[in-house]
């Protein structure tokens, strides 16, 4: 069984929370019998929590919302969204393919084998209870402000789109880090290449805590995480991702021109450890210079 297509197949089919018997699960797949709970023995290990009733019926613990990448480019301002199921990780998915990007081109993922964070920290990445993606962008080094500023500027972003989605105890860590509740909602993690002395490669990745259910609440709690659905909120995983996606790309346009000076005053109501990042802005960025953009 070396088609990777049937188990993704089989996802979208137990998608709904129904439960379906294995011959039902096989006739709609285009498998045997015999074939099902192998797939279903794959899909567990992408940490999908699947229950089995008298072996021969099949649910999700949850029904899931999937990405739906042909409704998301629809809506999307500029760039292109691909959406590649299983993927090692989103950001070295985009860094390998850089020669055939445009600025605004992500890649978003269900499912992550090797999804990492800062400093090479692994991301807890159950397939479809999150929403994770990457997105490219071609600096030119001669007419803009320092990329260090990045990961600071797409976390305000972030911030400010759950803020409006409802999330309204949201607190930003610098540099890269998201918290609702003192608890980890989300990590920005920015990798640059080097095209030249001028032009840079950037490609920002993003993960944000959906809906990691009951399966992952032991690793919630020792890591201190948190998720949107056990503060009870339920945001649509299509709509929050063209949000995000279109202030970025609004964001990156500007960035290009201006540098972290943009951000300074959105940074100010949101910030959790202000001191720390007062300590990075230069002196010569005083707040009659600010461009409140992202307002």
């Amino acid at each position: 069984m070396k088609d990777g297509t049937l188990p993704i197949k089989l996802i979208k089919i137990l998608s709904d929370g129904k439960v379906y018997s294995k011959i039902q699960l096989a006739y709609y797949v285009g498998i045997s019998c015999s074939e099902v709970p192998y797939l279903i023995a794959m899909l567990r290990e992408w940490n999908i929590h699947i229950c089995i009733l008298d072996n021969e019926y099949y649910r999700l613990a949850c029904s899931m919302q999937l990405l739906n990448e042909q409704k998301i480019n629809k809506e999307l301002l500029g760039g292109c969204l691909s959406v590649i199921p299983v993927v090692n990780s989103t950001n070295q998915y985009l860094l390998d393919t850089v020669s055939d990007l445009k600025s605004g081109d992500t890649c978003a993922a269900e499912y992550q084998k090797n999804g990492r964070g800062k400093h090479g920290a692994q991301w807890f990445s159950p397939f479809g209870s999150n929403l994770y993606f990457s997105m490219y962008w071609r600096l030119d080094q001669s007419s803009i402000a320092p990329a260090i500023g990045l990961s600071r500027l797409i976390s305000i972003v972030i911030a400010k789109i759950l803020r409006q989605k409802g999330v309204l105890d949201i607190q930003v860590k610098w540099p890269n880090d998201i918290y609702l509740y003192d608890r980890k909602l989300a990590g920005i993690l920015v990798e640059i290449k080097t095209k030249n002395e001028n032009v840079l490669d950037v490609v920002i990745g993003a993960g944000i805590n959906l809906s990691m259910k009951k399966l992952a609440n032991s690793i919630l709690i020792a890591d201190s995480w948190i998720d949107l659905q056990e503060t009870g909120i339920s945001i649509d995983k299509n709509s929050l991702l063209v949000s995000i996606l279109n202030t970025m790309y609004i964001a990156l346009t500007k960035f290009e021109q201006y540098g972290m000076i943009m951000g300074y005053e959105s940074v100010l109501y949101m910030d959790n450890y202000i001191n720390d990042f007062l300590a990075h802005i230069k002196s010569d960025y005083k707040p009659h210079n600010i461009i409140r953009s992202l307002e």
